[in-house]
């Protein structure tokens, strides 16, 4: 898959200019390119500007942390933003889209963008002297604890050990690392937290471990999307190499149904295939879209563009139909010679039956 690989590369390549150069810009810097000679983890520090002023090179340390930190989420399986891509990768779209898809899900504060609100929040807190004042609040429900609980770990999550070890080592008296560990210290010992199985996920941690390593917070959300880029790509790679299959998730009506919908179904087939047989598609309105039709359409075509649109909305208006209306849409004419007026008044039976005859072509 000689063609699917060399697109990998220039996506990953395209995202990592990108990120770079809104990094640049938003930090009122010069944009640098990429050292062909350096790793994508080095060129991601090169080219978003976060170098040692002494050098203008990269800091080794911090690069090495960073590989680390990327191996704890280069792939966790089909997450929304996985979800995301995925579903725009069915349609065959090329990988780029497919990211643009996965980076507009993920951007939510429910998802990457978790992170980044619970580094603002640890910034909010202000010391760790102010946690339990944070804790009470929450229990309140007063106030949100971004980075505590998870979907999946209703343990310990896994990953927030090794991203703890990481910012020890990076600096353990950062102040945010420490407000973040008060708060998990006395967190895990509440009642409320432990009943409800709450515990600190990798976001609590996650935000000041790119603050150690000089990221803006704004940009936290955009990187974890870049270490995500790469198992993105393994997930687009497997797609293209099976055969093309859109994803498209099922519906199912919930709302009240009239008569038997196998009767009206079977009414419905044998009225559309007798209409096809004798080419004569204009008997196919159901009766009560019919007579609504005829009579909103039979308006005095002698009375002017704005008697007739009020006559007609007034006709709309007091229809009288089974079942509850869900759209009225109107569109009307006056500057025409006959000053036709054409409104199609649609109910939940007329959709219903307007989607079988669909189903049949």
């Amino acid at each position: 898959m000689p063609a699917v690989d060399t697109a990998i590369i220039k996506t990953l390549g395209a995202f990592q200019v990108c990120v770079g150069l809104t990094a640049c810009h938003r930090a009122g810097i010069p944009s640098r390119s990429v050292d062909a000679n350096g790793s994508f983890l080095y060129n991601m520090f090169l080219v978003t500007g976060n170098v040692d002023k002494s050098t203008g090179k990269p800091n080794p340390t911090s690069v090495y942390h960073l590989r680390r930190l990327w191996a704890l989420g280069a792939d966790l399986g089909h997450t929304n933003s996985t979800a995301a891509f995925l579903l725009g990768a069915s349609t065959l779209a090329d990988p780029l889209s497919c990211l643009i898809s996965a980076l507009s899900s993920g951007y939510g504060i429910m998802h990457f963008g978790a992170a980044e609100a619970s580094l603002k929040s640890l910034v909010a807190i202000g010391g760790k002297e102010n946690v339990p004042n944070l804790i009470a609040k929450v229990k309140r429900r007063q106030a949100k604890l971004f980075g505590y609980g998870h979907r999946i770990f209703k343990t310990v999550d896994p990953r927030i050990l090794f991203g703890a070890q990481i910012m020890n080592e990076l600096g353990s008296d950062h102040p945010l690392l420490q407000v973040a560990m008060e708060l998990d210290r006395i967190a895990s010992e509440d009642e409320y937290f432990v009943s409800r199985k709450l515990q600190a996920n990798s976001d609590l941690y996650i935000g000041v471990v790119y603050t150690a390593l000089h990221f803006e917070p704004s940009i936290v959300p955009v990187m974890i999307m870049l270490m995500r880029s790469g198992g993105l790509m393994a997930h687009w790679r497997e797609a293209m190499g099976q055969p093309a299959n859109i994803w498209r998730p099922q519906q199912f009506y919930t709302g009240e149904v009239s008569g038997s919908p196998a009767d009206s179904y079977d009414a419905v087939a044998s009225e559309w295939k007798t209409a096809r047989a004798v080419g004569n598609l204009n008997n196919l309105r159901t009766p009560s879209a019919s007579d609504n039709m005829e009579k909103i359409i039979s308006v005095d075509a002698t009375a002017g563009p704005s008697e007739a649109r009020e006559d007609a909305q007034t006709e709309t208006t007091n229809i009288s139909k089974p079942g509850p209306t869900v759209a009225a849409i109107s569109v009307a004419q006056p500057d025409s010679e006959e000053g036709e007026l054409s409104i199609w008044h649609s109910t939940l039976s007329e959709i219903k039956d307007l989607t079988r005859l669909m189903s049949l072509l």
